[in-house]
């Protein structure tokens, strides 16, 4: 995110599409719009089915979790610290599809949002394990801020919607 906000403050970019809001600092000058927010859900391959039932016992099973240094990972890390959870992660990546490609080979479950696998849980490639409604991701969009802005990164600012 701090190199996508550098590339805004050069003018190279207009919008970013991001899961996290970045603190606010006298580098880097933008607004921001929250364009979803879904609780997420535990998603593993079909040979999971028979771990159905308490999160708690669900986490047994191993966990594939985004990169250290992402939003998502403190999110997720915080949710179980605060319930005394152990995660059993068996890999970290660093993007979403590495996720699910993992998780759509058996490696291990994923949290994703259910607007993000659904094709894949009506497919049956994935299933759904768990709803963690207290556990959620966002997406926003931010716009640098500029004397003159982009018409077009205005309009987007203003109508962009994510269907689902």
């Amino acid at each position: 995110l701090e190199y996508l906000l550098q590339l805004q403050s050069d003018y190279k970019i207009d919008l970013i599409l991001t899961n996290a809001v970045p603190v606010l600092n006298k580098t880097y000058g933008y607004e921001s719009r929250l364009l979803l927010k879904e609780p997420l859900i535990l998603v593993g391959h079909p040979k999971f089915k028979k771990a159905k039932g308490r999160l708690e016992d669900l986490i047994k099973n191993p966990i594939i979790l985004p990169t250290f240094d992402s939003n998502l990972r403190r999110k997720i890390e915080d949710y179980f610290s605060q319930k005394k959870l152990t995660l059993d992660v068996i890999a970290e990546v660093e993007d979403k599809a590495t996720e699910i490609d993992l998780a759509l080979k058996g490696v291990g479950l994923v949290l994703a949002m259910k607007s993000t696998v659904s094709h894949l849980l009506k497919e049956k490639s994935l299933i759904e394990l768990a709803s963690i409604k207290d556990l959620q991701e966002e997406v926003w969009l931010l716009i640098g801020k500029r004397k003159i802005l982009n018409p077009l990164a205005i309009f987007a600012m203003k109508n962009f919607e994510i269907h689902r």
